[in-house]
C-alpha cells in the first residue's frame, strides 16, 4: 500500500515539529509507503527550513513560494478560500497523477492519532471514496452534553440534505437519523466534510480540485469528489484543534445569542 500526504503551511512553527513527529510516527506504525507533498508561503519564521530539512528524508516534493499574498487567519472571507484553493491545487498539479492508493489532506495545525490510518480502512467498502474524522475542540458542547468536546469543523460539514453543521455541540447534525448514527459511534453519510486529516481514495484525488463560489474550497471538493462514491464522517475516528485563549474570550461573548438561534433552528428541523 502506498500513501499520499498532502498538506499546506504557513508561518507554522509553534506547531509544526509537533506535525511532522506525529507523521514520522505514522510511518513507522503503519504498514505502507509514504510520499509527501507540501506547499508554504510568505513564512516571516523558520518553518521553510524545518520543512526543508525534514524533507531531505523523505519522498514527495516541497513547493515554498515568497508571494507576498495577505495572512487572513481562520475567517470566513472569499478571498481567503480562493488563495487556499490555489495552493492546495499547486500540489494536484505537480504530483498528477498520483500513483498511491489513498490520500491524506492535512490541516498543519490538527491533532491526529499515529493509528488513524488503520482506523481509516476498516471504513472503507467499494461505494465509499472519502471518510472524515470527527474533529473537537478544546470548547465543551453548549447545546446537548456539556461533558463532551464539541465538533470544530463545521463550516465544511454538510448533511445530504445540504444543511451546514452545528456550532459548539457534540453532535453537529440536524436530521434525527444522523443523530442517532452518530450517537451511536456509527458513520454518517454526508455530502460535504474535512475534519482537519480526511482520507480519500487516489484514483478519485486525481479526478478533482478545489475551488470556491464565496464559501469554503472544501465544500466545492466535496461535491466533486462525491460523484464518484460516498463521503462518510465517522465520530470514533477522532481528531483535534486547540482554540487559543484569545479566541475562547472571544467566542464566550457571543456564544449565548448564536446557540438561541441555533435551537430554534434544530427545533425546526425536519
Amino acid at each position: 500500500m502506498k500513501i499520499t500526504i498532502i498538506s499546506i503551511f504557513r508561518d507554522s512553527e509553534l506547531y509544526i515539529n509537533n506535525c511532522l513527529q506525529k507523521l514520522d510516527s505514522l510511518e513507522q506504525k503503519t504498514d505502507a509507503k509514504f510520499e509527501y507533498f507540501f506547499y508554504e508561503n510568505d513564512s516571516k519564521d523558520n518553518t521553510k527550513d524545518i520543512l526543508n530539512k525534514w524533507m531531505k528524508n523523505k519522498k514527495g516534493k516541497l513547493i515554498c513560494e515568497d508571494i507576498n499574498t495577505q495572512k487572513f487567519g481562520s475567517v470566513i472571507n472569499k478571498e481567503r478560500f480562493s488563495l487556499l484553493a490555489q495552493y492546495r491545487n499547486k500540489l494536484l498539479q505537480v504530483g498528477k497523477p498520483f500513483d498511491s492508493d489513498y490520500s491524506l489532506i492535512l490541516d498543519s495545525d490538527v491533532i491526529f492519532s499515529d493509528n488513524i490510518i488503520n482506523q481509516y480502512l476498516v471504513y472503507f467498502k467499494k461505494d465509499v471514496v472519502m471518510i472524515t474524522p470527527n474533529i473537537l475542540q478544546n470548547i465543551k458542547c453548549k447545546m446537548f452534553d456539556k461533558n463532551k468536546d464539541s465538533y470544530y469543523d463545521c463550516l465544511a460539514l454538510r448533511d445530504k440534505k445540504e444543511r451546514q453543521g452545528m456550532v459548539w455541540v457534540s453532535n453537529p447534525f440536524f436530521d434525527k437519523n444522523d443523530r442517532n448514527l452518530w450517537e451511536k459511534g456509527e458513520p454518517v453519510e454526508v455530502v460535504s466534510a474535512f475534519g482537519g486529516f480526511p482520507i480519500i481514495k487516489t484514483e478519485v484525488l486525481n479526478k478533482v480540485e478545489w475551488s470556491t463560489d464565496g464559501d469554503t474550497e472544501h465544500l466545492n471538493f466535496c461535491k466533486q469528489v462525491s460523484k464518484f462514491g460516498k463521503i462518510i464522517a465517522v465520530p470514533k475516528i477522532i481528531t483535534r484543534v486547540v482554540i487559543p485563549q484569545n479566541m475562547l474570550n472571544y467566542l464566550s461573548t457571543i456564544y449565548n445569542a448564536a446557540i438561541s438561534e441555533q435551537w430554534k433552528k434544530f427545533l425546526s428541523a425536519e
